[in-house]
C-alpha cells in the first residue's frame, strides 16, 4: 500500500482560488484536483486526510448527515473524478499534524508515502515527516504539475526527499 497524506488548503486551493463563502474558502480547484488524481492513478496510492477539513468529513456513511459544506465538498469533488478517501489522521492538537501522520504510518505500514502540505508543522522534524514532504505553496498555485511529479517519484521509487533547512522554515511553521 502507498499513501498520500493530504492537506487541502494550499494544496487543492490557493490564494487565487475563486470561491469564498463567509471569507473562508470552501472549494477545491479543478486543476489541482486533476493533479491529485494523476498522482493516485500513476501510483495506486490511497488518500488519508490530514487537513483541518478532516474534522468536517466522516468516513462512515451513517455519519454523512453531520458533515458541513467542507465535508460535502470533499465527497462531491472527489467522487466526480473517481477518487476516494481511505481515512483521516487523528491527533490531539491540529498544530501537531506530524504525530497524526506518524501514528497512521505505524498503523497502515505503507511501502511508500508522501505528505502534500503547504505548511511545515512544529513536529514534522521530530516525526521524520520532512523526508516525505512535498511542500506546496498557498501563494504559488498549490499543487502544480511539478509538485505532482515529485510526489509520484517519492511514491513509485520510495525515495526520501531530504533534510530541510529548519531555520529557514521557521517562518512557515503553523502558517
Amino acid at each position: 500500500m502507498k499513501i498520500v497524506y493530504l492537506d487541502i488548503d494550499g494544496v487543492l486551493n490557493c490564494d487565487s482560488s475563486p470561491i469564498y463563502i463567509y471569507d473562508v474558502y470552501v472549494g477545491i480547484d479543478e486543476d489541482k484536483l486533476q493533479q491529485l488524481k494523476r498522482i493516485i492513478d500513476e501510483t495506486n496510492a490511497e488518500i488519508i486526510l490530514t487537513s483541518t477539513w478532516k474534522t468536517r468529513w466522516f468516513k462512515d456513511p451513517l455519519d454523512k448527515d453531520f458533515q458541513d459544506d467542507f465535508g460535502n465538498e470533499i465527497d462531491k469533488r472527489f467522487s466526480a473524478v473517481g477518487l476516494s478517501i481511505l481515512n483521516r489522521t487523528w491527533e490531539n492538537d491540529l498544530y501537531y499534524r506530524g504525530h497524526g501522520i506518524k501514528s497512521s504510518v505505524q498503523k497502515y505500514k505503507p511501502e511508500a508515502w508522501v505528505v502534500l502540505d503547504d505548511e511545515y508543522f512544529p513536529d514534522f522534524k521530530e516525526c521524520d515527516i520532512d523526508k516525505h514532504l512535498v511542500k506546496t505553496d498557498w501563494y504559488n498555485l498549490g499543487l502544480t504539475a511539478e509538485k505532482a511529479d515529485l510526489a509520484i517519484k517519492v511514491l513509485n521509487e520510495n525515495i526520501e526527499i531530504g533534510e530541510f533547512n529548519y531555520e529557514q522554515m521557521e517562518s512557515h511553521i503553523g502558517k
